[in-house]
């Protein structure tokens, strides 16, 4: 996986993906992460051939295949857990100890957020300190969204603030 650049600009509300015939949109919210993503294929309304090929097409990203790596070596990353090897571009990035170009990312987090509307997914990346939220209405949702995202050349990272040092501060002098 790339390492990122930045944090992404405020003003993008729409992350659209084209992935082999099918049109993925997200609406990206600075509170609440990234939404559930909606499929629709690029010639939806008209039931051509195309239109049934793109519905397969969106099953079988559902279920992506894994990477296969080296297994034995003393730099390769460990090996991919079976909950995450349909997930080939999540594994990358929880998984692997640098970026492409050999940059160290350092911790990577990732927190999970359980509600009764959604289930949130925050990631966190210490170098460079980045954030990314996703959201989705079920648990597969969610992470099918994660790895959507991840996909894609513009994932929107956020800058992550550093951490506050100390626990609550106390007031000095008495009443």
């Amino acid at each position: 996986m790339r390492r990122p650049q930045g944090p992404a600009k405020w003003g993008e509300l729409w992350i659209v993906r084209h992935l082999g015939g099918v049109r993925w949109v997200m609406r990206r919210d600075p509170w609440r992460g990234v939404s559930p993503p909606v499929a629709t294929p690029l010639c939806a309304y008209c039931g051509c051939t195309a239109c049934n090929e793109a519905a397969e097409r969106i099953e079988e990203m559902k279920r992506p295949e894994p990477k296969v790596s080296v297994p034995g070596g003393a730099s390769s990353p460990p090996e991919t857990p079976k909950h995450l090897a349909k997930m080939p571009h999540v594994a990358d990035l929880l998984l692997a100890p640098a970026w492409e170009g050999g940059e160290v990312k350092g911790e990577v987090a990732l927190f999970v957020f359980v509600g009764v509307p959604f289930v949130k997914l925050l990631v966190k990346v210490a170098n460079p300190p980045l954030k990314l939220m996703v959201q989705g209405r079920s648990w597969d949702e969610a992470w099918g969204a994660l790895e959507l995202i991840l996909r894609g050349e513009d994932v929107p990272w956020e800058q992550d603030s550093p951490r506050q040092s100390g626990g609550p501060k106390k007031r000095k002098g008495g009443g």
